[in-house]
């Protein structure tokens, strides 16, 4: 096991989780997915479609289903490839495969959402998306006190990126509701008055998590130099003490 202390871990924790929700933001984005899906990990398989529809037209498209046992082993490739470097790097690498083979047998069957891509002559294909919990993969690969200390980064992330994701929720509902509300004409005055009165509702919840996060970085940040402060004087307890004047 690489020789890494509390400290170089949790932010090892940190720095996996928050980039994993980066590897996710596309999905979330491209799928306009709700959750927030921190902690968890959105990855892919193909699980089904149709093929062999061709431009003569003398071969219909057919369709086909991902034998289970093969989506299961692509999906444990899937968690091998993601959780593998960051494991190994700190020396929890042994129990990986095994892991990631019973989770992607467990949740095989249940993709939370799948989507198709058309191709030409009736042909597409169908993925299934999948939600990996981190705390699945570390529960069976870390040690307890190397779990505590992921379990302490994940809810530091989540205190952070939480109001955010939902202020970027509400500006998205904000900027949705502006476009109907435009789209109306003075005909239907009264549905344009509810649409505004929402939007206003919705600016108001905006700036409310606007001031709530600016006072929670001033809380933070007071924190922060109080701790230092203390921190200062253990290292150096003379530093700013007066002389007793000698009589």
């Amino acid at each position: 096991m690489n020789d890494y202390n509390r400290e170089e871990l949790i932010e090892k924790f940190t720095d996996f989780i928050t980039d994993t929700q980066k590897t996710n933001e596309y999905t979330i984005t491209h799928h306009k997915l709700r959750d927030n899906f921190i902690g968890k990990y959105i990855t892919e398989v193909e699980i089904g479609g149709s093929s062999g529809g061709n431009c003569w037209n003398d071969d219909p498209s057919n369709a086909y289903s991902v034998d289970s046992s093969e989506r299961a082993d692509r999906l444990s490739e899937n968690i091998i490839s993601h959780f593998q470097y960051f494991l190994k790097d700190i020396g929890f690498v042994t129990d990986l495969q095994v892991t990631a083979q019973r989770l992607a047998d467990d949740m095989v069957y249940s993709p939370f959402d799948e989507y198709s891509n058309n191709e030409y002559y009736g042909n597409y294909t169908t993925y299934g998306l999948f939600s990996v919990d981190l705390r699945d993969v570390f529960k069976k690969t870390l040690d307890g006190d190397t779990y505590d200390l992921f379990e302490k980064s994940l809810a530091s992330v989540k205190e952070v990126e939480d109001p955010l994701i939902l202020k970027t929720e509400l500006m998205t509902q904000k900027e949705e509701l502006t476009q109907v509300l435009n789209a109306f004409d003075s005909s239907k005055a009264r549905d344009k008055k509810q649409i505004k009165a929402q939007l206003d509702k919705l600016q108001k919840m905006y700036d409310e998590f606007d001031s709530n996060i600016d006072s929670q970085k001033k809380t933070l940040q007071k924190q922060f130099n109080d701790v230092e402060k203390k921190l200062d004087k253990l290292e150096n307890p003379n530093k700013g003490a007066s002389k007793k004047k000698i009589k």
